[in-house]
C-alpha cells in the first residue's frame, strides 16, 4: 500500500511522508540530503527526489516525489510512478492521459471507490495538460477550521 487511508502516510520504499511532518523534522531525516529544492518562494518551499525504488505487490516502480511546505507545515505531496524496466515514454497527451487512468485504477485498488476524502486530507489523481504531467496528489488538511454555509465560506 502506498497511501494509508487511516492516517495519510505515504510509503515510498524507505521514504515516509505523513500529515504531521514538519519542515524541521524533514530536514533531520536521513533522506533529506537526497532531495533538491524544487521551488523556494517564501513562505512556500518544495523539495523533489527522483528515482525512488518502490515495490507494490510484485511490481517494482521508480517514483518521483515532491513535498510542499508552507512555513513549517506540510501542505501536500505529489508523486508519479513508472514500472521498472519501462523506458520513460516520450511526452504526449495520450501518454499522460493513460498514466492518469492508470493512477485512477491504482487508487481504486488500494483505497476503494472515490472520492478519497479523509479526516486528515484527500487523495486524487490528476492530469495537467499545461504542466505536461500526471500523478497522485495527497493534500493534507489545513489547520484553519472552516464552516461552509449556503451563502458564503466563513473562516473561524
Amino acid at each position: 500500500m502506498i497511501i494509508n487511508k487511516d492516517d495519510g502516510e505515504i510509503n515510498l520504499g524507505e521514504i515516509l511522508v505523513n500529515p504531521k511532518l514538519t519542515f524541521s523534522e524533514f530536514k533531520k531525516t536521513e533522506y533529506f540530503q537526497l532531495f533538491k529544492l524544487f521551488v523556494g518562494n517564501p513562505p512556500w518551499k518544495s523539495y523533489v527526489i527522483n528515482d525512488i525504488k518502490v515495490k507494490l505487490g510484485s511490481i517494482k516502480y521508480r517514483a518521483d516525489l515532491v513535498i510542499y511546505f508552507k512555513k513549517e507545515k506540510i501542505e501536500s505531496a505529489d508523486f508519479g510512478l513508472i514500472e521498472v524496466g519501462e523506458d520513460l515514454p516520450k511526452w504526449d497527451q495520450k501518454t499522460e492521459e493513460h498514466k492518469k487512468s492508470y493512477y485512477d485504477d491504482l487508487l481504486e485498488k488500494t483505497l476503494g471507490i472515490p472520492p478519497y476524502n479523509y479526516s486528515w486530507g484527500k487523495v486524487e489523481s490528476y492530469y495537467d495538460p499545461k504542466g505536461c504531467t500526471s500523478g497522485i496528489l495527497v493534500s493534507y488538511q489545513s489547520e484553519v477550521p472552516c464552516r461552509i454555509s449556503a451563502r458564503r465560506l466563513k473562516y473561524e
